[in-house]
């Protein structure tokens, strides 16, 4: 019925079947649509009605109209009135003049006033909205339109955003060819004063449209839910980034349900099929680069370096795993066995769930996400409650790009709930997450259960916490191994699983260094990072008090350097100072426990065994570094620095797609590697094939 409905009249009328739901109504009515193309159009509710409170003032009356019964559950698909039916008539006939005829949400408004005894008409009409002013102002956005000539993109996102961003992007990788080689994303210089004005605009485009509400996408299908989660900007808690559904265990089924269809499809689609998906979605990231930096920004707290660093690394996951999909595709074995044709084959497993973290909550999540569909496989995606703006901005790139409904099912929800219910699916073939130790050791305990109706083992692809160290000896360039410690301990105020939260130093050069290290900690500017300060705040409440609870046991483990309390702003946001403890025993539970916050412990180390010693006693092996200029310490720290990332004279963290495939040893993880040549084999099995000829 909805076909010739552009993706905004679809979202009006799903509004308006909210709408009526919550005023308890069996009828999808003419004010119910009214509601919802308002909601949707923006634009003419302001040019029309001047203000939100008119929208307000509308609700009010419906209810005085119409009485306030019951709420009806969302899940009920309410029919359309006969008067909605006569409206979306109207709307047709308009809209046949509009380009390729589609139907928007202004030829909904049209119909409405067209429809002039229902009860919608009556409402503008008294608030002076007159049918001849709204086809005036279509035709004057769509003669705009015509004459600009710009792309569907630009229209949605600034068409001078996006032409700064097409002129920085120059020199950046270009449309995939087959025959071109994997690159790392190159980093913006904000130094650049174009490139920081464009950010600044970026980050105003952003900031008008933080507060949206946004659906459950299950098979195609927006849901609304009556509970929501609610993300917040941590630097002003008060500014709401998004409002999402929140997904439980009557989706569970549903979801899984679309995965499932969407596979008998999807999974036997060429390979090449699949990467392009992944080049196209890495173009359209290219080119919302600054729009994707800045809700970085908002949501979660980044710098717009840290923010950078972020949309890169999504760019170069979409690029090395769709060339690593075209790479397994074409796999041999080994030999060829004399009289057969022998072939091997990876194929995808099935339906997964990813369970991506906060902290980069748009290249971690685009990576475990777009893995999994690259190797045939449909994913449940379920995004961390406090980054699920960014989730859903991604999801709506991978639909631009062209992504089939139900390949992706976009489901926001609680861990304990919907999470825990999709791990344990007996349908769920595979899970992947990061995130926190204890979480993940109890996905891979319920995945290891074998549940009824289940014909397979669950694989667990985790990547979880770490106590990270630097060692610096007393042979080492010391200003570089200060600067490299404060990067990886204060970057993105230390919620990294990367970041180093134990700097352990040589005794000969221990009180230097730690006077170098508090001079340059307190040197550390911290503010909004919509204003590119250094130090920013946490993530949320939660984080902020067990952090500075945290430091309080670190005051009576070690001695305070400097930092050691929070930071009271005007917009009450979850700053906390960069902090350092010295004097730190090793097995101190500051020096044990992963924080996951500024704070960095300070140990001393006898000698070099000492400090080799020291790195190994947590039960963590994700990253660590040394600083040293002997060949003989960095020979053996290969062997024995046992951490499945280690560095040698530089920072910890920043980890490179391609030249660092990322994953840690023992409690840190399955050993994943993300961004390296074994990560798509997880999400794949092999199949062999021998034929006689």
């Amino acid at each position: 019925m909805f076909e010739r409905y552009n993706e905004k009249a679809r979202r009006a009328i799903f509004y308006a079947r909210y709408e009526a739901s919550q005023f308890g109504s069996r009828y999808i009515e003419s004010e119910h649509l009214l509601l919802g193309v308002l909601r949707e159009n923006k634009e003419f509710a302001n040019h029309f009605l001047r203000n939100d409170a008119a929208v307000e003032s509308f609700r009010k009356q419906i209810g005085e109209h119409t009485g306030q019964r019951e709420a009806i559950s969302t899940s009920v698909d309410l029919p359309l009135s006969n008067e909605v039916k006569r409206v979306l008539a109207h709307a047709a006939d308009e809209a046949e003049g509009a380009p390729h005829r589609h139907i928007g949400p202004e030829h909904l408004l049209v119909g409405l006033l067209l429809e002039e005894k229902c009860f919608a008409a009556q409402m503008l009409t008294q608030r002076g909205v007159q049918l001849a002013a709204v086809r005036d102002e279509i035709r004057r956005l769509a003669e705009e339109q015509s004459a600009a000539h710009r792309p569907a993109q630009e229209q949605a996102a600034g068409a001078e955003l996006l032409g700064a961003t097409r002129s920085i992007m120059k020199g950046h990788q270009p449309e995939f060819s087959r025959t071109t080689n994997f690159e790392n994303e190159p980093f913006l210089d904000f130094n650049d004063p174009q490139v920081a004005r464009t950010m600044q605009e970026a980050l105003a485009s952003v900031k008008a449209k933080l507060g949206h509400e946004y659906d459950l996408v299950i098979g195609g299908e927006r849901v609304r839910t009556s509970a929501k989660i609610v993300s917040i900007n941590p630097a002003c808690p008060a500014e709401v980034v998004g409002i999402h559904q929140r997904a439980d265990e009557r989706h569970v089924q549903a979801a899984m349900a679309a995965a499932q269809t969407a596979f008998a499809t999807w999974s036997r689609k060429p390979a090449p099929e699949l990467a392009a998906l992944l080049f196209r979605t890495a173009g359209l990231v290219r080119l919302r680069r600054f729009e994707l930096c800045a809700w970085l920004t908002y949501e979660v707290g980044k710098n717009w370096a840290e923010a950078d660093a972020d949309v890169g690394e999504t760019i170069d996951f979409l690029e090395f795993y769709a060339r690593e999909a075209l790479r397994l595709d074409a796999a041999t074995t080994p030999i060829q066995f004399p009289g057969e044709r022998n072939q091997l084959r990876y194929i995808p497993l099935g339906v997964g769930a990813v369970i991506p973290p906060w902290n980069f909550p748009l290249a971690i999540m685009a990576g475990m996400t777009s893995a999994a569909i690259v190797s045939g496989n449909t994913v449940i995606l379920k995004p961390s409650g406090d980054a699920p703006t960014i989730a859903a901005i991604f999801f709506s790139l991978l639909e631009e790009a062209g992504l089939p409904a139900g390949v992706v099912n976009f489901c926001p929800g609680a861990g304990a709930t919907f999470g825990s219910a999709i791990v344990a699916h007996p349908q769920t073939r595979f899970i992947a997450f990061t995130g926190s130790k204890a979480v993940g050791l109890d996905i891979h305990e319920r995945a290891a259960k074998t549940q009824p109706g289940q014909h397979f083992i669950k694989r667990t692809i985790l990547e979880m916490g770490g106590k990270d160290s630097i060692i610096v000896e007393p042979d080492c360039d010391l200003d570089a191994a200060v600067e490299g410690v404060v990067a990886s301990a204060f970057g993105f105020n230390g919620q990294k699983c990367s970041a180093c939260s134990r700097a352990i130093v040589d005794a000969t050069i221990y009180d230097i260094f730690c006077d170098r290290l508090k001079a340059r900690v307190d040197a550390i500017q911290q503010g909004d990072p919509a204003e590119n300060f250094y130090a920013g705040p946490v993530v949320n409440q939660a984080a902020f008090k067990q952090i500075l609870e945290y430091i309080e046991i670190g005051k009576s483990e070690g001695r305070l350097l400097t930092g050691g309390h929070a930071v009271e702003t005007p917009t009450g946001g979850f700053y906390i100072a960069p902090t350092v403890i010295a004097d730190v025993a090793p097995t101190a539970r500051i020096a044990q426990e992963e924080i996951f916050g500024p704070v960095l412990a300070v140990i001393k180390s006898a000698s070099f065994d000492d400090a080799l010693a020291i790195a190994n006693n947590t039960e963590y092996g994700l990253t660590g570094a040394l600083y040293s200029k002997s060949r003989a310490k960095l020979d053996r720290a290969r062997q024995e620095f046992h951490v499945g990332n280690l560095y040698f004279n530089r920072k910890c963290t920043g980890a490179m797609v391609g030249a660092h495939p990322f994953g840690g040893f023992n409690m840190s993880g399955t050993d994943s590697k993300a961004g390296g040549p074994d990560y798509l084999l997880l999400f794949t099995q092999a199949k062999s094939i021998a034929e006689k000829v």
